[in-house]
């Protein structure tokens, strides 16, 4: 708690805090935010110029006027709306890759950078994955399987592997011969052990930070999916 407060006593980390609350705030409250079906089409209204009016019909009969604040695309949907239910795809997927890769990777990390015997074999099949683009390797797995939430995380999460996985593995080989360490082992502290209590806490810093770019590139990388029209 004392880290954090000290953290928000810089500017920049409060400012960018706020944003990311506020962006948070409006993907999760979306329906109650003046929106409508982001996926509602109306020929009538498309490529209208932001502040247009439109009269909506209850099932009842009521009428509602309903403005279009960031006006309507080619089809007519409402880019207001589709960009608040947005949000909530961007950060679901965002932070879904970010946990799913640091986790993944830092097991493989661990027992790449301890277990010496591993280290070749898994470190050859990073390198492999790493000598693709990211964006190509998401489009091959994306068109394998149904465009969907899962396939386009799955697509994302596999590039995004083995950047934890090295980041982990040159963390762990640097720490491993630290006199304390070496000391563990000299006592016959199992491996298991040595790994949560003497080696993890030293990755959990480097990772937070990692997570962050991976966080960002995973939004990035699905935005560009969707615009060649193999996204969610």
């Amino acid at each position: 708690m004392g880290a954090w407060r000290a953290a928000l006593r810089n500017p920049s980390v409060a400012i960018g805090a706020f944003i990311i609350l506020v962006i948070a705030a409006l993907a999760v409250l979306a329906p109650v935010l003046g929106t409508i079906d982001p996926a509602e089409i109306n020929p009538s209204f498309r490529n209208k110029k932001p502040g247009v009016e439109r009269t909506l019909r209850d099932d009842e009969g009521r009428q509602t006027t309903f403005v279009h604040r960031f006006g309507t695309d080619s089809l007519g949907r409402d880019v207001y709306s589709r960009v608040i239910y947005g949000g909530r795809v961007s950060l679901i997927i965002g932070l879904t890759v970010a946990a799913l890769s640091v986790s993944v990777g830092l097991l493989i990390g661990l027992l790449a950078g301890y277990v010496r015997w591993l280290d070749g074999p898994i470190m050859r099949v990073m390198d492999g994955l790493m000598a693709i683009p990211a964006i190509l390797l998401a489009m091959g797995v994306v068109s394998l399987s149904r465009a969907g939430l899962i396939a386009v995380v799955i697509a994302i999460l596999i590039p995004e592997i083995p950047r934890v996985v090295r980041l982990v593995r040159a963390i762990v080989l640097s720490i491993r011969e630290e006199p304390y360490v070496e000391a563990a082992i000299t006592v016959g502290t199992p491996t298991p052990v040595l790994l949560v209590r003497h080696i993890l806490p030293n990755t959990i810093a480097p990772l937070i930070v990692q997570a962050t770019f991976i966080c960002a590139s995973a939004i990035l990388v699905e935005a560009i999916l969707s615009f060649l029209g193999i996204g969610i």
